[in-house]
């Protein structure tokens, strides 16, 4: 098993978990413990200077499994959309209740692929 996935996997369902039910925000590549760990390894797989925005996606367990690239065609894809466009969301900065629905679907999402990432390694 990829220990450093599951703990990145594990700490996104936390991040989602803080959304939809408490006071969390996204903070979209900055607090994705996904995407840190994804542009780590990418980083470290080549040098400084043929490193590009967006390589990591190809170490990232969601883009790998989901074969998907800045979450693209998620359920946080969704949630993007949902909170560039909804007028609460945007103006008053608190999530309303569509946005945190979109949240749970993201934690389901999260959990299938930190399941299938526990069976691989199984």
């Amino acid at each position: 098993m990829d220990n450093e996935e599951v703990i990145a996997l594990e700490g996104s369902i936390g991040k989602w978990e803080s959304i939809a039910y408490g006071n969390g925000r996204d903070a979209g590549r900055d607090n994705c413990p996904c995407c840190k760990l994804a542009d780590r390894r990418a980083y470290e797989d080549v040098c400084e200077d043929d490193f590009a925005y967006g390589d990591g996606c190809r170490k990232c367990p969601i883009g790998r499994i989901a074969n998907t690239y800045d979450c693209f065609k998620t359920p946080y894809d969704d949630f993007c959309t949902h909170v560039r466009h909804c007028e609460y969301c945007e103006k008053i900065g608190i999530y309303c209740s569509e946005a945190r629905g979109i949240a749970e679907a993201e934690i389901a999402f999260l959990k299938r692929i930190l399941e299938l990432v526990v069976k691989e390694s199984a």
